[in-house]
């Protein structure tokens, strides 16, 4: 029988319940046991403060709080109203080209040949497996150098 070795964790980490955490301050309280808490002084700058400051006034929710090895993440959640937006933005997305519409309003179309590029390729890789039974290892070369020639084309062709 093969020796089973023990379990390495490489990324440590907790994630807790929203039930299990209460904000004093400064610092984050967590329920560990029936009565018994640990205490995590938060640090945070002017860019966090602003959102600890909504949740305070009730404009946001706390979600669920994970700790790391070097940080306390938490996440802040705000409900938007759907119904009536003050801006939108429609995206079409074609074989052959991407639209773009918005109410300020601008439109926008990016044609490109991507569709004949990857029929192209996909005829070109079908004939080199044809010739893989008979000579393996120049298929093996030519799929590599099709592949790469496509993938530098596809990326060229994208923003």
């Amino acid at each position: 029988m093969a020796k089973c070795d023990k379990p390495i964790a490489k990324k440590l980490f907790v994630q807790l319940d929203p039930q299990l955490v209460k904000y004093e301050g400064d610092r984050l309280r967590i329920s560990i046991k029936p009565r018994e808490f640990l205490t995590i002084r938060l640090k945070f700058g002017e860019y966090q403060r602003k959102f600890i400051e909504e949740w305070k006034a009730g404009k946001l929710r706390v979600g669920e709080v994970s700790i790391n090895c070097t940080k306390v993440l938490v996440p802040f959640r705000k409900d938007v109203d759907l119904t009536n937006p003050d801006d939108w933005i429609a995206i079409d997305v074609n074989e052959s080209n991407v639209t773009a519409v918005s109410t300020n309003p601008h439109i926008i179309r990016l044609d490109n040949n991507l569709r004949e590029i990857r029929s192209a390729y996909f005829e070109k890789r079908r004939r080199i497996r044809k010739l893989s039974k008979r000579k393996p290892i120049t298929s093996r070369r030519l799929m590599k150098k099709c592949s790469g020639r496509e993938k530098n084309r596809v990326k060229d062709l994208l923003p």
